[in-house]
């Protein structure tokens, strides 16, 4: 009995192999990346569309759109800019073919001047962050956000900031989005023509 209970610890990796090669054992980092390929799969087959569509069917429902834009934007910086890597193209696509960009835009413009809402910090955040994530997306989507801002994206985000600058996360979001619109040259007028710069100078104010 000694020497079988012998023979099957060597058997077992004492003496001999391991039975499991340590490289074929799943690693959290494994784990980690089939758990985002199932996310990116899911929201590129129903998700991103039906969020927008919803965005669309209570656009004037507050809670509604912030609920949506947050959730859109929680995971909008991993599905626009690792998702490219899981499909040949861009699964920033379904966003634009949902009219997911004029939908953010709208909300900055609507809910700031709604009577109810014209102080509602949520929405505001919400939108620029999801703008905000999309434009970690290629060199094609950020030229093709820079041309619908540079008509009326960029005065929409400028008095959004100037709106809630004191509240931090906005301004975080808001600058950082107007920072990489700034990376097109052509759109350096519409940025100037909104004092942008004089809004950063006094956030700066705000934050030093």
């Amino acid at each position: 009995m000694k020497r079988l209970s012998k023979a099957v610890q060597d058997r077992v990796g004492r003496k001999g192999p391991p039975l499991l090669q340590d490289e074929h054992v799943p690693t959290s980092d494994d784990n980690s990346a089939h758990s985002s390929l199932q996310l990116v799969l899911v929201l590129k087959q129903n998700g991103v569309g039906e969020i927008c569509r919803t965005i669309k069917a209570e656009i004037d429902t507050i809670w509604a759109v912030q609920s949506a834009f947050k959730t859109l934007a929680s995971v909008g910086h991993f599905y626009f800019s690792c998702g490219e890597t899981v499909f040949s193209v861009n699964p920033a696509d379904g966003f634009y073919d949902s009219d997911g960009l004029l939908l953010a835009l709208f909300a900055l413009k609507k809910f700031p001047h709604h009577r109810e809402h014209k102080h509602d910090q949520q929405a505001a955040w919400y939108a620029l962050a999801l703008l905000n994530a999309l434009t970690t997306s290629d060199w094609y989507h950020i030229q093709l956000i820079g041309t619908v801002f540079s008509h009326r994206g960029v005065p929409l985000i400028a008095r959004a900031i100037a709106m809630h600058v004191q509240v931090e996360e906005i301004a975080l979001e808001g600058f950082q989005l107007l920072e990489r619109i700034a990376t097109v040259s052509q759109f350096f007028a519409v940025i100037n023509r909104n004092h942008v710069l004089e809004l950063a100078y006094h956030a700066l104010s705000l934050y030093k």
